[in-house]
């Protein structure tokens, strides 16, 4: 037999996505912010497969679990009454 089951999800509006956890949306929001300050760059290469520039992620911020940990902080306290 189907069952039609309403549950409770959360939505991540800097994201566009639902979760299922309170966290895993607290996260992909931090991640978010932290992408839109930090924006990702590609790696490009030449003709030959050699790297002429390395591309660059914001989690090679140094410390940047820390930066997420604070982030995901921030998002938390600013939903929570």
């Amino acid at each position: 037999m189907i069952e039609v089951i309403t549950t409770k999800v959360y939505r991540s509006t800097a994201k566009g996505r639902r979760y299922l956890t309170k966290t895993g949306a607290i996260k992909a929001e931090a991640r978010s912010l932290i992408e839109a300050k930090h924006p990702t760059e590609r790696a490009y290469f030449d003709g030959n497969g050699y790297m002429t520039e390395p591309g660059w992620h914001w989690m090679e911020i140094p410390r940047s679990h820390v930066l997420l940990r604070r982030v995901c902080r921030l998002v938390k306290r600013a939903i929570e009454p």
